[in-house]
């Protein structure tokens, strides 16, 4: 299994071509693609703020990408939440600190550009 980031599910889901060809081949051989919930705040956010246009009304965009074959919705749990909140890494996001702490709890590999989530050394990412 692999947690991608909110950029990268929007990527995958849109364009390949914004895709690193590593990310490409984490995606394509993976049995499972995880979305974090928060995925789905940050995406509702981007779009309500026009930063980013899905073509669809999100509800309708978040629906149909997680229905897609071999994805599964990772929900926010006291866990995920816990882990997120007592991080020992100076990166205020709160969406980049739930994603790297489901990444970390699943044990599982972040799908990123982020160079600030490559940087923290505690969670394994691809790009």
């Amino acid at each position: 299994m692999i947690v991608l980031d909110t950029h990268a599910w929007l990527w995958w889901w849109a364009q390949e071509r914004h895709l690193s060809l590593s990310a490409v081949k984490a995606i394509r051989s993976a049995d499972k693609i995880a979305i974090s919930a928060i995925s789905c705040w940050e995406l509702a956010r981007l779009a309500k703020r026009g930063r980013i246009n899905l073509g669809f009304p999100t509800g309708f965009w978040i629906d149909i990408a997680l229905a897609v074959n071999r994805v599964v919705l990772l929900e926010i749990t006291s866990t995920i939440a816990l882990v997120a909140a007592e991080l020992s890494w100076d990166n205020r996001d709160p969406a980049d600190r739930f994603l790297v702490a489901t990444a970390m709890v699943h044990e599982a590999p972040i799908v990123t550009k982020d160079r600030l989530i490559h940087g923290f050394a505690e969670v394994q990412s691809i790009w």
